[in-house]
Formats: C-alpha cells, structure tokens, sequence
C-alpha cells in the first residue's frame, strides 16, 4: 500500500520516483539524495540499526529526512525539526485523539 501511496502522490505533484519494497538498511547509498524514513522508531533493534544506517547516509551528502510522533525508541539528538503537524494515526490504535509529528532533518 505504501507504494501505491507514494506513486499516487508522485503522479499529483507530477514528480518522477523510484521506489524499492525490499530491506534496504545497510545498503549503500544508491545515488540518492534524499531518503525519507517513516515508522522505524517503534522498535529498539530497527531503531539502532536503521539510525545508524541513516547517519551513513547523511554522512556522504544524502539529506535524510524522518517522520516521528515521538514514540519510544526515537533518537533524541542530531536532528533539527522542520516542522510540526497535529495528526491522527491510521488506524488510530495508539492515540485516538491528535497528536504532534514533526518532520526532521539529520544532523549527523
């Protein structure tokens, strides 16, 4: 579905995109230059291992951007909010009410 999604969308703002539905982390960067990266701090392992990988990213000149509303394993350092948004999750199992989602930028 996140494909589609993300192809829906490119095809609105009349924007060319590649997309990959494979594991990526630990992947070289691919001449990219930008990578987004949603929903990845749920989890303590996906949190290490994908922020270490987005570091290396962003350490050969890939601007890497994140989606987060603050859950658990989040980093709390390198990254400068973009912007704030008051939103619902779909499904709305964790917070049935709004919540903030900032959009970062890694620093480091």
């Amino acid at each position: 579905m996140a494909i589609a999604a993300i192809g829906h969308n490119a095809r609105l703002n009349k924007v060319a995109i590649d997309t990959v539905c494979s594991d990526l982390i630990y992947t070289g960067n691919r001449g990219w230059d930008v990578v987004l990266a949603g929903d990845i701090w749920y989890d303590s392992r996906l949190s290490r291992h994908g922020l270490s990988w987005l570091r290396n990213l962003a350490g050969v000149g890939v601007l890497v951007l994140a989606g987060d509303p603050g859950r658990k394993y989040s980093p709390s350092k390198g990254w400068e909010v973009l912007a704030d948004y008051s939103c619902r999750s779909v499904p709305d199992v964790e917070h049935p009410n709004f919540q903030k989602v900032s959009v970062y930028r890694l620093l480091w």
